[in-house]
């Protein structure tokens, strides 16, 4: 999504698209890593549902300057590693496809 959260939260089912999307990201994380914590989990959605937060990420930071991303360092490896866990990341996988987009463009 190319906002910060307070403007996707905002958005037609904003809040819904940042809950599975966070979900998506703590099952990978629980199956392949270390137990993602109920509190980090609530930490997490009180912050995406703070209304009119400013909040970014770094990654979005560069794409909002034309620069490079980290698209398959961070969002390619957690798809993998879902996959080979064969765990659901259709958000996951949509975002990454965003990405080689917009990587591909870059190098053009």
């Amino acid at each position: 999504m190319r906002g910060n959260v307070g403007e996707i939260g905002s958005a037609p089912e904003g809040l819904e698209f940042l809950s599975r999307f966070l979900e998506e990201v703590v099952a990978v994380i629980n199956v392949v890593g270390k137990r993602v914590s109920d509190a980090t989990i609530a930490q997490a959605k009180a912050a995406l549902a703070t209304k009119g937060s400013p909040l970014t990420s770094s990654m979005y930071r560069d794409l909002e300057q034309n620069l490079p991303v980290e698209a398959e360092q961070i969002i390619g490896d957690l798809l993998a590693r879902g996959r080979a866990a064969s765990v659901a990341t259709p958000l996951i996988a949509a975002a990454h496809t965003h990405l080689a987009v917009y990587q591909a463009r870059l190098t053009r």
